[in-house]
């Protein structure tokens, strides 16, 4: 099977797990370079057996955190299974598949960070146990990593929502570096049509539409001193002046952005009015050059740069709304 053709397809997969669409004006994000230990339990496994795999990430020696590990298995060309999971402290990921649905032919792809590291065949074999044909595996290659950051942020934390419309409650996960889980910051936010007071619509509804939709920056300020943290609500209009002042203070700045452009709409609830936009999403910018601001964007688990031009083209549509998030 083509390599490029399976990785699109499992990139097309991620997106709709997600429920978020593909970002059009996003660029690639720099690259480092990363040797990986891989632990098969099996490459021929009997039918339904399980397939365990375990890889330890590091770059220049050190162990690569919080990045994201995706193993999609194959039937032909058929991803039949996906796993994801992060690497914890000591760059270490526990990933599984069962073998189901695929034939002596089967195929697993690894991804790590968005990038495609290697593929194994993985053929299921009657008669075989369990732990047929264990590998271990020595590899090389190249993710996607944070640009240098002149503000000293380290490679920057991603985390894919597990939500379709979970956005904001992950980009304040993303922001705490894992302190605050999207969980339990959703348990502190009420419900509202206005998303300037509360989380508007069904949080598992279908991603662009304003019936389910989401929250704005003020609900999850007024939830964050629960946790330790306060939250900065500003809006920075169609200028980068006060993002980048908050980003050169140390502090993550969540930022809404409308994705399809300005298809903007004014609702009234209680005699308040507000505007929705379709297409809207949630990332948390972390960096900047002159070029560029980076984010790390919980649709898609990974770290993106977006030229200062077409940034502020999605970013002005909702006014520049923003929030700084700080330790309290």
């Amino acid at each position: 099977m083509a390599r490029s053709r399976a990785f699109a397809v499992l990139a097309a997969i991620l997106m709709s797990l997600a429920g978020v669409a593909a970002l059009p004006m996003s660029t690639e994000a720099a690259t480092r370079d990363v040797h990986a230990w891989v632990e098969l339990s099996t490459t021929r496994p009997g039918p339904g057996c399980p397939v365990y795999m375990t890889i330890e990430v590091r770059a220049g020696g050190a162990a690569v955190s919080n990045a994201e590990v995706v193993i999609a298995l194959f039937n032909g060309d058929e991803v039949v299974q996906v796993d994801r999971e992060y690497t914890d402290g000591n760059g270490v990921a526990h990933l599984s598949v069962t073998a189901d649905g695929i034939g002596a032919d089967g195929w697993m792809d690894l991804n790590v960070s968005g990038s495609y590291l290697k593929g194994y065949s993985i053929g299921a074999t009657d008669g075989n146990g369990c732990d047929a044909a264990a590998k271990y595996d020595e590899i090389t290659g190249s993710i996607a990593a944070a640009s240098a950051s002149s503000s000293g942020f380290p490679p920057f934390y991603t985390y894919v929502q597990q939500r379709n419309l979970s956005c904001e409650y992950s980009a304040v996960q993303i922001a705490t570096n894992g302190a605050i889980s999207e969980y339990d910051i959703e348990a502190q936010v009420p419900l509202s049509p206005n998303p300037h007071w509360g989380y508007r619509g069904d949080i598992h509804g279908w991603w662009g539409n304003t019936d389910d939709y989401g929250v704005y920056a003020e609900p999850l300020a007024a939830a964050l001193p629960a946790f330790g943290y306060y939250g900065e609500v500003f809006y920075g209009g169609w200028s980068n002046d006060q993002l980048v002042a908050h980003l050169d203070s140390g502090a993550p700045v969540i930022v809404w952005l409308a994705l399809w452009g300005d298809m903007s709409h004014t609702e009234t609830t209680d005699g308040v009015s507000y505007t929705l936009t379709p297409g809207m999403h949630v990332m948390v910018a972390y960096d900047y050059d002159d070029s560029n601001v980076y984010l790390s964007d919980p649709g898609t688990g990974s770290l993106v740069a977006y030229s200062w031009g077409s940034f502020l083209d999605l970013y002005g549509v909702l006014d520049g709304m923003s929030l700084a998030i700080y330790p309290a």
